[in-house]
């Protein structure tokens, strides 16, 4: 997955799907695991008006030419996402409903854009703690149950990054409760790497704590998990790995980016996120 934070119309379709590092790249890279459960174009204006979603279930392979498209479309101000789908299953769903528009990356609502690579395994338990905003959910994902969450903990607390940290410790907390109801499962989910915006901020978290270190698929000496990121005059960008020779910055395990569009700049600050620092890691 990526995304971008920018001030002014900026045309992101060469990086995102153009060269031999990019989405498309990365997605075909492994060829025992091809990300080919779908994809989706995202952006969220200043102000939280969507102003392009565009989701298939069709594999990117299959799509490279739409998928540029899709980018060059949703060019403009605001916050820009790119996501391509390994579809993770902790309901054991079939995979004609599993594998659907609804349930791919980006979800939005509320004035919010949002996607993520990893899996929650205690979907079902998170989902009943979502009260109201359940209602509000359109597919079977375990990321869009993630996606209301965020939205809930962002009313109660008022704060694009403390919801994502509080909707990470509700998470931790719901899992002390029901950890022993979930026998051959050793933790509430496997990797919480999170980008979510309202236009103006975008935050990222990286979070895929791992026992043993892994390699990223493309870029050799990066790790599984790590997030690159780079800013300039033109704007932010943060990518799952490097899109291309770089230079990138890490995001490493346990950081939390947030990213500001202020004055027409963008300023990007890095922190560690409290709700993540010290949880055990992860297979």
């Amino acid at each position: 997955m990526a995304a971008s934070l920018s001030s002014g119309k900026r045309d992101l379709a060469a990086l995102f799907a153009g060269g031999p590092l990019s989405l498309p790249a990365q997605a075909a890279a492994d060829p025992s695991r091809p990300q080919a459960d779908g994809w989706g174009v995202g952006r969220v204006a200043p102000g939280g008006r969507i102003a392009a979603l565009e989701r298939s279930a069709s594999p990117l392979a299959d799509g490279i030419p739409a998928f540029t498209r899709a980018l060059r479309r949703a060019a403009g101000p605001g916050a820009l996402i790119a996501h391509v789908r390994d579809a993770s299953n902790p309901l054991g769903l079939p995979k004609a409903k599993l594998v659907r528009p609804e349930n791919n990356h980006p979800f939005a609502g509320e004035g919010l854009l949002f996607a993520h690579n990893g899996t929650l395994n205690i979907c079902p338990e998170i989902r009943e703690n979502l009260g109201a905003y359940a209602a509000r959910l359109r597919g079977s994902s375990d990321s869009e149950v993630l996606f209301w969450q965020i939205v809930k903990m962002l009313d109660a607390y008022g704060d694009l990054a403390l919801a994502v940290e509080m909707a990470l410790d509700e998470i931790w907390t719901v899992w002390g409760s029901c950890a022993g109801d979930r026998p051959g499962v050793e933790a509430p989910y496997r990797g919480l790497n999170v980008f979510v915006s309202d236009g103006t901020r975008l935050c990222a978290l990286c979070h895929y704590p791992l026992r043993k270190k892994k390699s990223s698929l493309m870029t050799p000496g990066w790790d599984w998990g790590e997030i690159a990121w780079r800013a300039s005059p033109e704007g932010a960008v943060f990518s799952s790995e490097p899109l291309d020779a770089g230079p990138w910055r890490r995001l490493r395990e346990g950081e939390l980016a947030d990213a500001v569009i202020s004055g027409g700049k963008i300023k990007v600050s890095v922190r560690g996120a409290a709700a993540a620092r010290g949880k055990a890691a992860l297979k």
